[in-house]
């Protein structure tokens, strides 16, 4: 599936979370200056992402801003040192809320 405002396609299955790069959450300011993957990166990798930056709030970009119900079972899969672990659980817990058969997985650093 691809929208217009992505700047790629992409698709969202049952292995696959995507949110948006909030630096405001415990995870991102914990992480902030993690190997490999750290805050500046994720900044990076969104302003690459979106077309524009207000894109970034659609459903598309953004699908904890999606109505989740009727998504196939996922999985979500997260590390200790993940800027988007605080978003990966707040995915899993919204498609619970959603009645969707989900398993998160966190790994320890």
């Amino acid at each position: 599936m691809k929208a217009s405002y992505l700047r790629s396609s992409c698709s969202l299955d049952g292995a696959r979370e995507l949110a948006p790069a909030a630096s405001d959450t415990e995870s991102y300011r914990d992480n902030a200056d993690a190997k490999p993957l750290n805050a500046a990166m994720m900044k990076w990798f969104w302003g690459h992402y979106l077309a524009n930056p207000s894109d970034g709030s659609k459903p598309l970009a953004s699908p904890l801003r999606a109505s989740l119900r009727g998504m196939p079972p996922t999985t979500v899969v997260t590390a200790e040192i993940d800027p988007l672990r605080s978003e990966s659980r707040a995915y899993a817990e919204a498609l619970r809320k959603a009645g969707v058969d989900v398993k998160l997985h966190e790994f320890r650093a």
